[in-house]
């Protein structure tokens, strides 16, 4: 509910206007017609927006600066941080943004999928193929369960909480000829594995989970770190500016 809420107000005004009755009462007697025209005619005021963008802005008024003991490769993959055209600035401020705003959001470390012909066994292979690491920012409601442990960090020896399993919500849209179709996907990932299932709907059967993809990761841990702004406990977090959003609304309903 208040993730809802924040992503419509971050929307704008044709965002909150789309949702209709979920921010916008109808009055007792008010017509479906006068109802519908009293939104389409109003206009937000986006104090949320306004008020995130300010905080997020100071944080990152200078480019992120990367000490000189990192590697050359990360300082090269840095330019180019999620494979998108976006460096590792840009990166990091969308991700505080959506912490900022939700109360807390994660980054996976992916890996492009690996070619069947010729499977990469090496460092070598991987830049022989241009297969790199990679961060894919995932929004605290497509994290559909996690669990983790709390156990020594083997480099540092200091006691850590790392994720042992989690389920993330991989919607894609797929062309099939002129049509989209929207294909509903769970990513599972534990330390070593991971596993890609997708709702099917066989002909004349039930609707079903089916797995569409596998295979091992390498590491012995699940590459995802969390941004927490308000945490409460392990993926519980207060968003921080809640209370404006809902004195945003109040201003939209008046």
């Amino acid at each position: 509910g208040t993730w809802a809420m924040i992503d419509s107000l971050l929307g704008g005004t044709k965002s909150m206007r789309a949702a209709g009755a979920a921010f916008m009462p109808q009055h007792t007697e008010e017509s479906d017609n006068n109802f519908g025209e009293r939104i389409a005619s109003n206009v937000l005021f986006n104090a949320m927006e306004l008020t995130l963008d300010h905080f997020v802005g100071r944080p990152f008024s200078d480019p992120v600066r990367l000490n000189n003991d990192v590697p050359d490769d990360i300082v090269e993959h840095a330019k180019n941080i999620d494979l998108q055209g976006n460096d590792i600035t840009t990166f990091c401020r969308d991700w505080f943004r959506c912490g900022l705003s939700k109360g807390f959001c994660h980054v996976l470390v992916d890996m492009p999928s690996m070619n069947e012909e010729a499977v990469p066994l090496t460092l070598a292979d991987d830049r022989a193929d241009g297969r790199r690491p990679f961060w894919v920012r995932i929004e605290p409601e497509n994290m559909i369960f996690a669990e983790a442990d709390v156990i020594v960090d083997p480099q540092s020896g200091e006691l850590r909480e790392w994720f042992t399993h989690v389920r993330l919500r991989e919607n894609i849209i797929q062309r099939i000829g002129f049509a989209e179709i929207v294909r509903e996907r769970i990513r599972i990932i534990e330390p070593g594995f991971f596993q890609v299932w997708e709702r099917v709907k066989p002909k004349g059967k039930k609707e079903q989970w089916m797995m569409i993809e596998f295979g091992e990761t390498g590491i012995d841990f699940v590459p995802i770190v969390t941004f927490y702004s308000n945490r409460e406990s392990f993926m519980v977090s207060k968003p921080p500016l809640e209370d404006l959003a809902h004195l945003n609304i109040r201003h939209w309903q008046s």
